[in-house]
């Protein structure tokens, strides 16, 4: 009896990848592979995309945060050395 796609023997190759490549996004990315998922390659593949976007995103914010947190404390560090070399 023929699959959906019409192929015997289960998913093609590619949808094989794809579904392989979602499940291991939406896990890692704790958005999780509960009862609402993408069913067709299309919904997977902009699932995946949108992970992806969003995970950029996410880091991106934190290396502002990092940034600006090491920024605050090299110029504290800085006005430390030049307080003590004031009193010298």
């Amino acid at each position: 009896m023929p699959y959906i796609n019409n192929t015997v023997g289960g998913l093609s190759v590619r949808s094989s990848y794809i579904a392989a490549l979602y499940f291991t996004l939406s896990s890692l990315t704790s958005v999780g592979f509960g009862n609402v998922c993408a069913n067709t390659d299309a919904e997977k593949i902009f699932s995946i995309c949108t992970m992806l976007i969003a995970v950029y995103g996410f880091w991106k914010v934190h290396n502002c945060t990092q940034n600006k947190k090491e920024t605050k404390q090299r110029n504290e560090e800085e006005a430390v050395m030049a307080t003590t070399s004031d009193r010298e």
